[in-house]
Parts: C-alpha cells; structure tokens; sequence
C-alpha cells in the first residue's frame, strides 16, 4: 500500500499526471510488493510452488485491479479527493476481493 500510495502521489505531484491515468501504474508497483510479502511473511508459503503462486496471485490481481480502478474512479468522481478516495476504495476492494483470494492462492497444499 506505501508503494502505491506513494507511487501515486509522485505521479501526480511531481509529473503531473491526472489521478485517472497515475492510477494504473502505481497499483502494478503496490502488486509486485504485495506478491513478495505475502509469499515471504504473510502467509509464509516459500515453500509452495512460485510458478502456480505467481499465476493464482496474478487473476486474483487481475480482478482486483480492475475493481481498485472502478473503486477509484467512482469515488475521484463523487468529488472525494485522490487522497482519501485511494485508501478507502483499497481497503474496500482488500476486504472483499484481494485477502479472501490471496488466502486460497497461497494455502498449503
């Protein structure tokens, strides 16, 4: 979540791009974080194969990707700030989507 949080700002603030297009590029860097940390420490599953891991992690991030976006978009157009709008709508889509997922992709077989 730092990574993209602050991913995000840095595109916006410093390149100056819109939040709509910012938005993309810095949830694929909070995803290649959160691959490794929840092989490594959140659910410790190093010793599960990386390859069926890696494609598990990758349609489950595929589908919360795009709900992060819808999420995002909704809440940027309902006038809630970029700020605010990027940790409500992740922890939404977290609750939801993301940790039910991850938790069959890295389960012990």
């Amino acid at each position: 979540s730092l990574v993209d949080f602050l991913s995000l700002a840095a595109l916006i603030e410093l390149l100056g791009l819109s939040p709509a297009v910012a938005n993309v590029p810095s949830l694929l860097a909070g995803v290649l974080v959160q691959f490794w940390g929840n092989r490594h420490f959140t659910f410790r599953a190093t010793d599960g194969d990386w390859k069926r891991q890696a494609s598990g992690f990758a349609v489950a991030e595929a589908l919360a990707l795009a709900c992060n976006a819808l999420v995002f978009h909704l809440l940027v157009r309902a006038h809630i700030p970029w700020a605010a709008a990027r940790p409500l709508g992740a922890f939404v889509v977290f609750a939801t989507v993301s940790y039910p997922l991850w938790q069959r992709v890295f389960r012990a077989r």
